[in-house]
């Protein structure tokens, strides 16, 4: 089978439609072997009950009774083996066509669980299916948030649909609008001030970006820095720098990534494709998160808001955090300059917390320039007096250390673990 090179999704222009899945009457329930399920319409037989198939169920109805779907032309849990013998992977809902007499494949579907964040590794799922059936389409919900998006030859790149198609838009691929991407319609970083003001800090305290315990000394910082990763209008040129050799700056994408306690931290990621020593390829993004203040949570019980800045490493089969550190302890501000630092804590895996001295030693030895005379892992100075831009060097400096602590971490971790 021929693939197409390189499909990809286009983060830009991304819109949300406005899907009410609530309105849609799921079906009737029954019980097998103790167990609640749902009869599904078009497999014809009981299906589990789970946070997904409840999605599932939802958009079914969506497709029938909103775009008009007939329901011979929806197929649901379908292996990729149908389409070509040894494909892996099974898609959850396909929309098919019908061309001199054969299914000819429409819309291809990814349902997610509603707590489920719609990022980038979900549409990857679903853009990998479509390079096996060619559909050129693609939706993905988590029955709250939904996107559509049609493929383009020219650009190779999906492009988000301003308005919900119905079947008959996706038989005749005509009416299809196409969200106008436009640079006015990026983020605009604010405007640097020594101090920023107060509409700023809070606007950042809403969207998750400081915690509402962290200290008002570092809040510049914080929008300082979230500034230059949040941009896209500009980036960091390729080239090698402290040891580091940057392929590309990739802009933002919108991930979720994990730690060893469970917690995620979903949201939109500064990432670079890097070379390490060896002459692999490392994806390394990074982005800031403030965690929730709770009192007397059944989970989390009492523990205050603070920000981290979180460096995180795609792997083959599953991504994760390599850093998670806490702006609130390991930035220290000055009147002009912060610095940036770490102690080595490291958790790993379920073997739990390393002993710092054994991390503070595998850096030394592997990048003595990272750590000071008082066992202090520096990972930049930065003058905090103008705003951050790619092209100064102390920024530059800073980022490619996070990148290699982060790499070396990840090392460090995995021959731990060995």
């Amino acid at each position: 089978m021929y693939v197409r090179n390189l499909k990809r999704l286009n983060w830009v222009g991304i819109m949300y439609q406005s899907v009410s899945y609530n309105k849609y009457e799921l079906p009737k329930i029954f019980i097998r072997n103790g167990r609640e399920c749902f009869f599904d319409p078009i497999r014809k037989k009981l299906i589990l009950i789970s946070p997904e198939e409840i999605v599932r169920q939802q958009v079914i109805q969506f497709l029938i009774k909103d775009m008009q779907v007939p329901t011979e032309y929806i197929e649901v849990e379908v292996p990729m083996s149908y389409f070509k013998k040894g494909l892996k992977g099974r898609a959850d809902i396909i929309v098919y066509g019908e061309r001199d007499n054969q299914l000819i494949p429409l819309l291809i579907i990814e349902c997610k669980a509603n707590h489920v964040p719609l990022t980038e590794s979900v549409f990857n799922q679903v853009i990998r299916y479509d390079e096996m059936i060619f559909a050129d389409m693609i939706m993905v919900t988590n029955g709250i948030d939904t996107i559509f998006q049609a493929y383009c030859t020219s650009t190779k790149l999906y492009k988000t649909l301003a308005v919900l198609p119905s079947y008959k838009d996706l038989v005749e691929r005509q009416n299809l609008q196409i969200v106008q991407e436009e640079m006015d319609g990026l983020w605009d970083r604010p405007v640097f001030y020594g101090n920023y003001p107060s509409q700023i800090i809070e606007e950042f305290k809403n969207g998750g970006w400081i915690g509402e315990d962290t200290s008002s000394q570092s809040h510049n910082f914080i929008v300082n820095l979230m500034g230059l990763l949040q941009d896209q209008r500009y980036s960091l040129r390729s080239q090698s720098f402290n040891g580091i050799n940057l392929i590309e700056d990739g802009g933002l994408r919108y991930m979720s990534y994990g730690n060893a306690a469970g917690g995620t931290y979903p949201g939109y990621y500064r990432y670079f494709i890097v070379e390490d020593k060896e002459g692999n390829h490392q994806i390394v993004s990074m982005s800031i998160f403030a965690t929730a203040k709770t009192i007397n949570d059944p989970v989390y019980g009492t523990r205050k808001g603070i920000t981290y800045l979180v460096v995180a490493i795609d792997d083959f089969d599953k991504s994760h955090n390599s850093l998670q550190l806490s702006i609130d302890k390991y930035v220290s501000v000055g009147k002009m300059e912060c610095e940036i630092w770490h102690d080595g804590t490291l958790t790993a895996g379920k073997k739990g917390a390393v002993k710092r001295d054994k991390v503070i030693q595998f850096i030394k030895q592997k990048a003595p320039e990272l750590v000071n005379e008082d066992n202090q892992i520096i990972l930049g100075v930065l003058n905090h007096s103008r705003e951050f831009k790619w092209k100064h060097r102390d920024v530059k400096l800073f980022v490619a250390n996070l990148i290699k602590y982060a790499i070396l971490r990840d090392d460090f971790r995995k021959g731990y673990l060995e």
